[in-house]
C-alpha cells in the first residue's frame, strides 16, 4: 500500500486513484474485529482517514509522492460489519495551497453504507 506499512498490516489496497478521489479495499479478517465479533471502529475510522488523505494527495509522478497529515477527522458509525470485503471511497471537495477539505465514506460488500467522515488535511 504506496509505502504505508500500518495500512498494508491492515490488508488495504489502493483500487483506484486519480485526483480528488480514491477507492480503496480491505478484506476484513478476525484480528479486526472486536470481541462482539464487529469490525473495531477504529478500523472503519483509519478506513475514511486514508480514503479522504488520499483523495488529496494524487500525484502523476511515483517518485514524488505528496503528503499530509490529517488536521480533524469525525466518523459517523452506522452499520455493524463482520465479514467480507470493505470498499472505501474518498472525495476531496475543497482547500488550498496549505489545506485541503475530504469525504469519505465505507461500504460492505453487499454495497450498504457502513460509516461516513469529514477530514481535514494539512499538506506536509
Amino acid at each position: 500500500m504506496d509505502n504505508n506499512p500500518f495500512l498494508r498490516l491492515l490488508g488495504v489496497e489502493i483500487v483506484a486513484w486519480q485526483p480528488d478521489l480514491v477507492e480503496l479495499r480491505c478484506e476484513l479478517k478476525p484480528e479486526l474485529l472486536n470481541r462482539s465479533g464487529a469490525l473495531q471502529g477504529g478500523v472503519l475510522a483509519t478506513l475514511i482517514d486514508a480514503a479522504c488523505g488520499y483523495s488529496g494527495l494524487y500525484c502523476g509522478e511515483a517518485d514524488q509522492p505528496r503528503h499530509a497529515v490529517t488536521i480533524t477527522l469525525a466518523v459517523n458509525y452506522l452499520r455493524k460489519v463482520s465479514s467480507g470485503r470493505l470498499r472505501a471511497v474518498g472525495k476531496r471537495h475543497g482547500g488550498g495551497r496549505k489545506v485541503f477539505f475530504a469525504r469519505g465514506e465505507v461500504f460492505d460488500a453487499d454495497g450498504n453504507l457502513v460509516a461516513s467522515g469529514q477530514t481535514a488535511h494539512k499538506y506536509a
